[in-house]
């Protein structure tokens, strides 16, 4: 994803519209962009590519913890979240679900 003129960042999941056109490095902000954290992850490196994403347009940029099975809604800056959802879509993640399923 191309972020500004000089940055591209690579999210770890990216929902894109159907309504703006195929790329193979998308240029138009996307619905939505969701980070997973690793163990090794820490919030003052994350910092930098989210705002990236903001700054992109990116109007839904969630981040999920698995270590501490939250969810982060980063656009109101780090504000735990149990339910994700994209404003004007039906698009809704439920953290909770999301850890239950994992764990069947």
């Amino acid at each position: 994803m191309r972020t500004s003129a000089t940055r591209v960042r690579i999210p770890d999941v990216c929902l894109v519209s159907r309504d703006l056109p195929v790329q193979q490095v998308i240029t138009h902000p996307p619905v939505a962009v969701i980070e997973i954290l690793s163990p090794e992850d820490r919030v003052r490196r994350y910092n930098d590519r989210l705002e990236d994403y903001r700054t992109m347009g990116v109007k839904n940029v969630w981040v999920i913890d698995p270590a501490s099975q939250t969810g982060f809604d980063w656009i109101q800056g780090w504000h735990e979240i149990r339910r994700f959802e994209a404003a004007g879509t039906p698009i809704f993640l439920d953290v909770r679900q999301i850890f239950e399923s994992l764990q069947r």
